[in-house]
């Protein structure tokens, strides 16, 4: 599936969500507070990543906003 990434997005793009995309792959989901773990970014930060992602149709997020989960 990373290859599919690699191939719609920008190289940039690709490279602040790659991190994120390799959890999800070995877990099947990922929370926000552990992506922002994962990345070292800040929490605006994450969620724009996990937003490219969502965007992209790689990963689809189930729940609220206090408790939402990114699969």
């Amino acid at each position: 599936m990373k290859e599919v990434l690699k191939e719609v997005l920008k190289e940039a793009d690709y490279k602040k969500v790659v991190s994120i995309a390799e959890v999800i792959d070995e877990r099947g989901k990922i929370t926000p507070a552990e992506a922002k773990l994962i990345c070292r970014k800040s929490e605006t930060t994450t969620w724009r990543y996990l937003s490219i992602l969502v965007d992209t149709g790689y990963v689809i997020s189930e729940g609220s906003t206090n408790s939402v989960i990114y699969r």
